[in-house]
């Protein structure tokens, strides 16, 4: 009886030892696929964090053109310059907003004057005098004989 009993338990102990590492073969591999899928809540907030930063992108790249937009718009105002994206030639638009990051009008001030100052070609011409535009002031009325020559 002992002897039956010894090569019982010896192929029992040999089916278990082949039967085990089956059985962790299959829950890695499940494990594995479960990894693979992912937590379907979690896909889901790794689309939305994905969605999230699209957007953010998105609308600071807008800001960022509407900055670029009011620097151009004042630098072009009040004939400074003729071409607004001239300002931009030797500063980034970091350096014309302030610590808010709201366009400062004194700082594109100062960029347009430094640009009119290196580069005065870049700037509208200024106009003095009478350039033969508009009405003349204080004119006397001409008759058919001033412009006969009479």
């Amino acid at each position: 009886m002992t002897d039956q009993t010894s090569e019982t338990t010896e192929t029992d102990v040999e089916q278990d030892a082949t039967a085990t590492p089956a059985t962790d073969v299959t829950e890695a591999e499940s494990t594995a696929e479960e990894g693979r899928k992912g937590n379907p809540e979690a896909a889901k907030w790794r689309t939305k964090f994905r969605d999230a930063e699209a957007q953010v992108t998105a609308l600071s790249q807008r800001v960022t053109d509407l900055q670029r937009a009011e620097i151009v718009r004042q630098a072009t105002g009040a004939g400074l310059l003729i071409d607004g994206d001239d300002v931009f030639r030797d500063r980034q638009l970091a350096d014309l907003l302030d610590d808010d990051g709201n366009v400062d009008a004194d700082l594109v001030a100062e960029a347009v004057a430094a640009v009119r100052e290196s580069k005065p070609h870049l700037g509208k011409p200024y106009l003095d005098g009478d350039v033969g535009i508009g009405t003349k002031a204080a004119s006397k009325p001409l008759s058919w004989a001033d412009v006969i020559g009479g």
